[in-house]
């Protein structure tokens, strides 16, 4: 049974919060209503704990407390209220970017940037997060259907991972999420560059990434020698590394090494590590608003690996040239 009364949610929020019994009267004045409105909604928030492993008991001088007899049942049914929660302010913040668009777009007369900044300040999110909800609109139906049904597990911040797919690819996504119990964000990643490279459900593995034939490795050729010679960098952006200290120290002592290489690389290892935190991190995320703004982050960093991963190509392309010009000399 769902918690249609708000007063119900708030005294289940104040219970929780409070380990002693609360008084009817420390209630009343908690939420501003008489101590009569606290008995009626108290007897509402037991039959709505009935099937969900809790219930609230009253205790005469001593007042109310929550008593929870089944841990997994409880746990369940705040998951399911937390989900429920998401979904209202998900669609609140939709609508209310919809209109304030529609609002602004025949007020303001600047270019894009401008507008989406002007629009994104009102609401007080970043204008990363703004562009997500825009492109919301660009999904297909079953896509924005999936996300708006209650019991779906496809989250919009999860959705946003499908951004940049055909109708047909967003479709076979969907078929695809639809076969899993909870699909994590890193999985839906996986999912979109799969879908993108052609590969069928067959040849994929439980976390959607391509499955790789017997003997062969997808490991990139070095371009050269000295690139050979660079940690391995192709493809730095998809690989796990980690940065320590003594490692970075001795990168910055190493007199025989090319400074602006060295701080490259360096920089390369310490990006890639922090993107991989944000990516474990964003999993455990249900909160959509918080969910966007590390995508945001990540997307971010995304941007700066690529960067840097030019620069180091460049670079190492330089050495190379340099070297083979000094062939033969005496």
């Amino acid at each position: 049974m769902e918690i249609s009364n708000k007063r119900c949610i708030q005294i289940l929020k104040l219970l929780l919060k409070n380990k002693e019994c609360m008084t009817g009267d420390n209630l009343a004045v908690a939420i501003g209503v008489s101590s009569r409105t606290i008995r009626n909604d108290m007897k509402d928030l037991n039959r709505a704990l009935e099937d969900h492993g809790a219930s609230v008991v009253s205790e005469i001088g001593q007042g109310y407390y929550l008593k929870i007899e089944d841990q997994e049942k409880f746990l369940a049914f705040q998951n399911e209220m937390e989900e429920q929660k998401r979904e209202k302010d998900f669609k609140t913040r939709l609508n209310e970017i919809t209109i304030l668009t529609e609002i602004l777009s025949k007020e303001v007369q600047n270019e894009k940037g401008r507008f989406r900044k002007n629009i994104a300040d009102r609401i007080g999110i970043s204008e990363a997060e703004l562009q997500r909800y825009w492109d919301y609109n660009k999904f297909c139906p079953e896509i924005r259907e999936a996300v708006e049904d209650e019991n779906s597990t496809l989250t919009f911040s999860k959705a946003a991972e499908l951004r940049g797919l055909s109708e047909e690819e967003q479709q076979k996504a969907l078929e695809i999420i639809k076969q899993k119990d909870n699909i994590s964000t890193r999985e839906l990643r996986n999912l979109k560059k799969s879908i993108k490279e052609g590969h069928n459900v067959e040849d994929l593995n439980e976390d959607y990434s391509p499955k790789q034939e017997d003997g062969k490795k997808d490991t990139p050729k070095p371009k050269n020698d000295k690139l050979s010679k660079s940690t391995n960098q192709d493809n730095i952006s998809n690989v796990v590394v980690k940065p320590k200290v003594d490692t970075i120290e001795s990168n910055i002592k190493n007199d025989n090494k090319d400074i602006e290489l060295s701080a490259i690389e360096t920089c390369l290892s310490v990006l890639n590590t922090k993107k991989n935190e944000l990516d474990t991190l964003l999993n455990t995320i249900k909160d959509d608003d918080k969910g966007l703004k590390m995508l945001a982050t990540i997307d971010y960093l995304d941007k700066l690996i690529a960067k840097c991963q030019k620069d180091l190509d460049i670079k190492l392309e330089r050495g190379n040239i340099n070297e083979n010009n000094r062939e033969g000399d005496i």
